[in-house]
């Protein structure tokens, strides 16, 4: 009983943050001349979040990465006293794109051991973290209730919660807070398991957030926001009903491997995920 109070409360504060971290972004479109977005985004936030909370955000991680590719805001020295912007992070690398969906089976698969050892030794002590079925939660709906879902899930969530965990709260607010990075990156993972308000995947979201910001360090937003994609899209056909089987993964996983491999033997500069990156 105390887990979940304690996760509502810490989800609460968490939107909080968010918040907060937002409003600095709003007030910097005045000196972009754009006085109008800095109520109108407010605005539509609130309401997204008191009537479709799936959008919430969306709007303004839109206009601001908008901003950041036409380079706006890096001219803006409000924001940017706040906020380092390295559009280095943001530029389409199709390496790392290439590399990231490669490994998003054998991380999958991690990811789902540790959770699985995890709930068997929580069992252990009488508490359960099964997480819920929802294999028959789509059943009754329409084709076009799928593919809102879909879009909501597998794209729309990917975007916004990357830009808000792993470039706001990570990259440009607790790695420059925290003498020691990997205090950043398991802090803002404990905020992104915060934000799914469903305490029975702690361990699962949190592996997650942690593995999303080395991808995020290592390979840019794109990458990251790629494979927060991919863990979204296996989430998605598990919430429809449509069941991976272990053997199809492991396949999977084993030709992803060999595939890393075998580029990275060919030594072509463009796909070492070996080499150095200074």
């Amino acid at each position: 009983m105390l887990f979940p109070i304690i996760g509502v409360i810490a989800s609460i504060l968490l939107i909080l943050i968010i918040i907060k971290q937002y409003i600095i972004f709003w007030l910097s479109l005045d000196s972009l001349k754009m006085k109008w977005l800095k109520y109108l985004l407010p605005i539509c936030e609130i309401l997204l979040l008191i009537l479709l909370d799936d959008l919430f955000l969306f709007p303004s991680v839109t206009t601001f990465l908008i901003l950041i590719y036409s380079d706006l805001l890096k001219s803006d020295s409000e924001y940017t006293s706040c906020y380092n912007i390295n559009k280095k992070k943001f530029i389409f690398q199709k390496q790392y794109i290439i590399y990231t969906v490669l490994l998003a089976p054998l991380l999958i698969v991690l990811v789902n051991i540790i959770f699985a050892g995890t709930i068997e030794i929580f069992s252990t002590f009488g508490f359960s973290l099964e997480s819920q079925e929802y294999g028959n939660i789509y059943n009754s709906k329409h084709i076009i209730d799928y593919l809102v879902q879909f879009a909501l899930i597998c794209i729309v969530a990917p975007i916004v919660e990357e830009f808000t965990f792993r470039f706001i709260i990570y990259d440009s607010w607790l790695s420059h807070k925290l003498n020691k990075k990997i205090f950043a990156v398991l802090l803002s993972s404990l905020m992104f398991t915060f934000s799914h308000f469903n305490m029975s995947i702690f361990v699962y979201t949190f592996m997650t957030g942690i593995i999303l910001c080395f991808i995020y360090d290592g390979f840019g937003f794109l990458s990251s926001v790629t494979l927060h994609m991919i863990f979204n899209l296996y989430a998605f056909l598990g919430f429809i009903g449509i069941t991976i089987s272990k053997n199809i993964i492991v396949t999977v996983t084993f030709i992803s491997l060999t595939l890393i491999i075998i580029l990275n033997v060919l030594k072509k500069p463009k796909f070492g995920i070996f080499r150095s990156r200074s």
